[in-house]
C-alpha cells in the first residue's frame, strides 16, 4: 500500500459549536441579568440549567473524531465509542441513507459509511458535525489507497446498532426540546423585560 501523509484528525467544527451551544449562552447570560440585577426568581436556576445544556452539548461534540494515520482510520462518535479500521481494508467511503426500523415505521438518516473490500460495512459515520469540505478531504486522501474503487456496493443493508439509534434519537429529541425551551425562554425574557 502507497500512501503518504495521511495523519491528519477531523473534529468537530467550530460552527457545530456555536449552533448548538451560542443561543444557551444567550439564554443563560440573560437569565443570569434578570436574576442579579432585577431580582426575579428562580432566573439564576434557569441560568445554570442552561449552561448544564451547554456543557452537555459540549461534551457530546468533543466526542466527535476522526483520525487517519499511515495505518488505520479511527472514528469516535458523540458516545465515545472508538471503531479502528485498517487502511488496507477500505474499499470507499461514501454517504448513504441508513434505514432504522423498530417500531413497524422505516426512519432514513444520511451518513458517511466506510466499506471493506469484501463489501462489509466497517463503519457508519455521523458526518452532521464535521465540514463537509474535511470530509471531502478525507474522500480524496482515501482514494489515493491502492484498492480503492469508487463505484464498490455493499453487500445488504447497514444493520445500525439499536443502541446508537437510541443514542442519535435522544440527541435528535434534545435538539426539539432546546429548540422549545429557547422559544419559552425568549418569550419569558421579553415579557420579564418589557412589561
Amino acid at each position: 500500500m502507497q500512501m503518504k501523509n495521511t495523519s491528519f484528525i477531523l473534529r468537530a467544527a467550530g460552527g457545530s459549536y456555536l449552533i448548538l451551544c451560542s443561543i444557551w449562552l444567550l439564554l443563560s447570560s440573560g437569565y443570569f441579568w434578570l436574576g442579579i440585577h432585577r431580582g426575579v426568581s428562580n432566573c439564576v436556576d434557569v441560568a445554570l440549567f442552561c449552561l448544564s445544556i451547554t456543557a452537555v452539548i459540549c461534551g457530546w461534540l468533543c466526542g466527535f473524531r476522526i483520525i487517519v494515520t499511515d495505518t488505520h482510520l479511527e472514528y469516535r462518535g458523540g458516545n465515545y465509542l472508538t471503531t479502528r479500521i485498517p487502511l488496507a481494508e477500505i474499499g470507499r467511503i461514501m454517504f448513504t441513507w441508513i434505514e432504522w426500523s423498530r417500531t413497524g415505521n422505516t426512519v432514513k438518516i444520511l451518513r458517511f459509511v466506510v466499506i471493506t473490500r469484501d463489501r462489509k460495512v466497517a463503519a457508519v459515520i455521523n458526518s452532521q458535525p464535521f465540514k463537509g469540505e474535511e470530509l471531502q478531504r478525507l474522500v480524496r486522501q482515501l482514494e489515493r489507497l491502492d484498492g480503492y474503487d469508487a463505484k464498490l456496493k455493499m453487500k445488504g443493508k447497514v444493520n445500525v446498532s439499536t443502541l446508537r439509534m437510541f443514542f442519535d434519537l435522544i440527541c435528535f429529541a434534545m435538539t426539539v426540546l432546546s429548540i422549545w425551551f429557547i422559544l419559552i425562554g425568549v418569550m419569558h425574557l421579553v415579557t420579564t423585560c418589557w412589561p
